[in-house]
């Protein structure tokens, strides 16, 4: 069955909101945000044991074992410093799907 979604990218889609997932006491996840909105892009704060399990953590993860872990349109990014080097190669490359 073709894909049906329009083929057009919207600007919306350029400031979809990034997921950071954490805990409610992480200064990485704040941090990770805080990177985000730096970029002039919004986020998302999910809490393991509040707004997720850490079974779905886990899975989402691929079994990452700190936090944050931080996705964007649905694809894991990683950790605060894999947040950082996709920042780099968003400022070298000038697309954010790098």
């Amino acid at each position: 069955m073709p894909d049906e979604r329009p083929g057009i990218v919207l600007d919306d889609q350029k400031n979809l909101p990034f997921e950071v997932l954490g805990t409610a006491e992480c200064e990485w996840c704040d941090k990770a945000q805080q990177l985000i909105a730096q970029q002039g892009m919004t986020s998302k704060k999910m809490i393991i044991g509040q707004d997720m399990t850490m079974l779905e953590f886990t899975l989402a993860t691929e079994g990452a074992t700190t936090v944050p872990q931080v996705f964007r349109r649905g694809e894991l990014i990683g950790g605060y410093e894999a947040l950082v080097r996709y920042f780099e190669r968003y400022k070298t490359f000038g697309d954010m799907d790098v």
